[in-house]
């Protein structure tokens, strides 16, 4: 359910059927379009979005076709760094157009906004619940798998919720994106422990974030689970590293090239990132 609403019309100089074909053509100068980029306007189709945030910049948005009405309407849900729905209306308006814009966030992820624009409207909750941290991209090049990663998440919980819970106590997620960014991860690692005082964090995020908030959380004395590819292990009663390693990668997939293309020689391309 919708908590928070934006709408907004603008008027443009061209028919509604020339704008309806420029939808998804990614230039920047259509501002109500927020730069979305998609390669086929059909139902389930994903879209790519740019969505400015005033005197904050933007953050990059991943969305999906939900509706088509040739002309008249494009509804699209909205998948990351937020959950919700994007609704542009086309309307004939004198010689140009008249484009309708609302935008609706769900109410589980107001905290993010809230974040972005310097809100504190966090209260840790109840005592007697568990709160599991969740550090994850939800924006940023990376926010393509956020929000699978938070839906996981949140279906791992309700199934041990109804399984009653660990020890008897209800389990909470709590999301904090760390926009594919190590300083922005730190923050959100910072809120996490200090703000939300959560007694465990599961991260599925870039290693470059992980190198980061590690310490934090071992210093906190907080368990930490990395659960994506780590190419570095780190011994330590707190830190859990889940994730296969590029070595565990190469140790099986080699032997197998090797043995099918008859080649033992090849090169490894990559550029100054851990991961290469």
């Amino acid at each position: 359910m919708a908590a928070l609403a934006f709408s907004k019309y603008v008027d443009v100089d061209q028919p509604p059927a020339v704008l309806f074909e420029q939808f998804g053509g990614g230039e920047e100068s259509l501002g109500w379009l927020f730069g979305a980029q998609v390669t086929n306007l059909r139902r389930g189709s994903p879209v790519r979005l740019r969505i400015p945030l005033g005197g904050l910049g933007a953050v990059e948005g991943v969305a999906r076709i939900h509706k088509v009405v040739f002309c008249r309407r494009i509804d699209i849900v909205h998948e990351s760094p937020w959950s919700g729905k994007v609704s542009c209306r086309f309307e004939s308006w004198g010689a140009g157009s008249r484009i309708r814009l609302v935008v609706e966030v769900d109410n589980a992820d107001l905290g993010w906004l809230s974040e972005r624009f310097g809100l504190d409207a966090h209260h840790p909750g109840p005592d007697d619940e568990v709160r599991i941290g969740l550090l994850v991209s939800l924006s940023g090049p990376a926010g393509i798998f956020g929000r699978a990663t938070v839906n996981c998440a949140e279906l791992a919980a309700a199934e041990v919720n109804a399984d009653g819970g660990v020890g008897g106590r209800p389990v909470r997620i709590v999301t904090a994106d760390d926009g594919t960014d190590v300083g922005t991860g730190v923050a959100a690692m910072h809120r996490l422990l200090s703000t939300w005082r959560v007694q465990a964090v599961v991260g599925m995020h870039s290693s470059a974030t992980y190198k980061a908030v590690r310490r934090m959380a071992v210093r906190d004395g907080t368990p930490y689970l990395y659960a994506s590819t780590s190419e570095e292990m780190i011994a330590h009663p707190l830190l859990f590293q889940l994730g296969e390693t590029p070595i565990d990668q190469l140790h099986r997939a080699l032997p197998r090239l090797a043995a099918e293309t008859g080649g033992c020689r090849w090169f490894f391309v990559g550029n100054d990132y851990s991961w290469p």
